[in-house]
């Protein structure tokens, strides 16, 4: 499979995904099934896993679900991560 940013290689890795969220800010799902480009980066996720994403982002606004750690990134804003 080809990127559709650059035509690069896809290849299958586990990635960490950023969710925005009002009540905690930014939260990083880790272990992300998907694809991403050798050349650009760029990452493409499955249907399912996008929707499930979008399942845990609404699960954490309604208070469903909490993030398990807290970690502060490079910019020093708060960041949570999901296991």
């Amino acid at each position: 499979m080809r990127c559709h940013e650059c035509g690069g290689v896809l290849v299958e890795s586990r990635v960490q995904f950023e969710i925005e969220t009002s009540n905690y800010g930014r939260v990083i799902v880790t272990d992300v099934p998907g694809k991403v480009c050798q050349s650009c980066g760029s990452r493409l996720f499955p249907y399912r896993v996008a929707e499930r994403l979008e399942e845990i982002r609404d699960e954490i606004e309604c208070g469903k679900r909490t993030p398990i750690r807290v970690q502060r990134p490079p910019d020093h804003e708060l960041a949570f991560a999901l296991a």
